[in-house]
């Protein structure tokens, strides 16, 4: 199974520490993505809400 790339201006979000990123180059496969050791995943507004919610405890 190929995996997913990640186009160009899509936005990435780090569960972790918050952190976003913009992508800037195309065909980025999404696992190679990391920050604070573990893979980036793409950005939502549900997603974004609860990582504000986990930095904010």
């Amino acid at each position: 199974m190929a995996k997913r790339k990640t186009k160009k201006g899509a936005k990435l979000l780090c569960v972790v520490c918050g952190r976003e990123i913009m992508v800037s180059n195309w065909g980025i496969s999404d696992s190679i993505l990391l920050c604070c050791g573990k893979p980036m995943k793409k950005r939502s507004p549900s997603l974004a809400k609860k990582v504000k919610a986990k930095l904010a405890r």
